[in-house]
């Protein structure tokens, strides 16, 4: 039996679960605040079009430049002190929003400001669940987080449309650095309450070893695990991946003010039907998981094929014009597939952002990995949100749809490719963990 001085208490792994849970969901609603402003600050000429998208550009490449740098360092330093660090930044950023937005360029910098703030939140939150929590815990709470996308999406596009409604579009920002900073306190409580009976195991590639473990864990370089594992192969999966999680999701409340007629403050309610919905998407992810013989690939793949049902379902409806069930239903109808879209895109985030690299947290890279990943994801989400910026206003929304199609072909081949060599490094990191 496991020395217990070797292993978190299973209380405090509750406890900082709770609040890594309330920490990245909360982050969201300081993310998507601006997503639900850009047609308020465009109506009033505080940034034009071509400005609107570069500002949520700029986040994503920032975001996934540092997802890339803190998930190499959440597997070496404390993940407390990045998560402090991260929520101040993003704080920060959002107040600066409100208070100095003029010129147009101030706002590019301080979203992308908050862009390396937010990429400080994931990874230590992973590398807790990952490294931190008691073991019999950790896979209930990977899944578990899993969640906090839909929930954080939820909770910013309702906050949102509440202060669209007293303050503007002032408002969402001034809610948004209010909401990180009583995060930022509770994070703080809840971390000095339980450090004493949280331990990590930082895995065999770190020179923080716990002593007394009887089996040394087995090594390997990130480069080399990226090329055996079929990883590297999946890359452009993730790139259009994050088109749909994210870079097209940015513009969902513009469509529909714009294509649909809905006010600002409507659109923003009305898109609370994606992450509601999408809820569903990580349990489903794991059932079909399970089906696959805990195969994370085959799975992803599964998705990524599936995801081209709504959007051929999309394509017929816009071509309508609002003639078949007229605009306002059909307003629904589009959030509604958009939303099934959201459920299966978020089944394959959670095999390639947290069950994969859940796999890799033998050779102590599980946050390296899920930062990579991440990173890769985030950056199909900066060239999707520009393109978007411009697609929305230059191009039929059918000619749009027709694009969709195209890149899930591209990224469910991508996947398939990889299959054969993740079974073989799945098999053999199997083997390694029963000798």
């Amino acid at each position: 039996m496991t020395d217990e001085r070797h292993e978190s208490s299973i209380s405090a792994s509750k406890w900082l679960f709770v609040i890594c849970f309330l920490v990245y969901s909360c982050a969201y609603i300081a993310r998507v605040n601006y997503s639900t402003a850009i047609d308020g600050m465009r109506s009033l000429g505080v940034i034009d079009e071509s400005i609107a998208g570069i500002i949520s550009s700029v986040y994503f490449i920032v975001y996934a430049s540092g997802q890339v740098v803190n998930g190499m360092i959440a597997d070496r330093r404390s993940p407390f002190m990045l998560v402090v660090i991260g929520l101040v930044l993003v704080s920060l950023s959002n107040a600066a929003m409100f208070l100095f937005y003029s010129p147009a360029w101030l706002p590019v910098l301080w979203w992308g400001l908050n862009g390396f703030g937010q990429s400080m939140l994931w990874s230590p939150v992973f590398f807790i669940i990952s490294n931190g929590l008691n073991p019999s815990f950790r896979f209930t709470a990977i899944t578990l987080v899993s969640l906090c996308t839909p929930v954080g999406k939820i909770s910013g596009y309702l906050f949102s449309g509440i202060s669209l409604s007293v303050g503007g579009w002032k408002g969402v920002f001034v809610m948004g650095s209010g909401v990180i900073m009583l995060c930022l306190l509770l994070w703080i409580a809840v971390w000095l309450s339980v450090n004493r009976d949280i331990v990590f195991d930082y895995g065999a590639n770190s020179d923080k070893k716990l002593p007394e473990i009887t089996e040394p864990k087995p090594k390997m370089g990130c480069v080399r695990l990226f090329a055996v594992s079929g990883l590297l192969i999946a890359l452009p999966s993730l790139v259009v991946h994050g088109l749909f999680l994210n870079g097209a999701g940015e513009w969902i409340p513009y469509i529909l003010q714009n294509t649909y007629g809905l006010k600002d403050s409507v659109a923003a309610y009305l898109t609370m039907i994606v992450p509601a919905v999408g809820v569903s998407g990580v349990f489903l992810c794991n059932t079909v998981y399970a089906k696959m013989k805990n195969n994370e690939m085959s799975t992803a793949l599964f998705f990524m094929v599936l995801s081209m049902i709504p959007v051929v379902v999309l394509y017929f409806l816009t071509a309508s014009g609002g003639s078949l069930f007229g605009m306002a239903a059909e307003a629904i109808l589009f959030t509604v597939m958009y939303g099934l879209l959201y459920i299966l895109q978020l089944g394959y985030s959670h095999c390639l952002i947290s069950l994969i690299p859940m796999r890799c947290a033998m050779f102590a890279l599980g946050a390296t990995v899920t930062g990579i990943n991440n990173a890769v994801n985030y950056f199909g989400s900066a060239i999707s949100t520009y393109g978007m910026s411009l697609a929305v206003d230059r191009m039929e929304m059918t000619d749009l749809m027709l694009l969709w199609l195209g890149l899930l072909a591209i990224a469910s081949v991508s996947v398939l490719l990889s299959i054969r060599r993740w079974s073989a490094f799945q098999k053999k990191g199997e083997s390694s963990a029963q000798s």
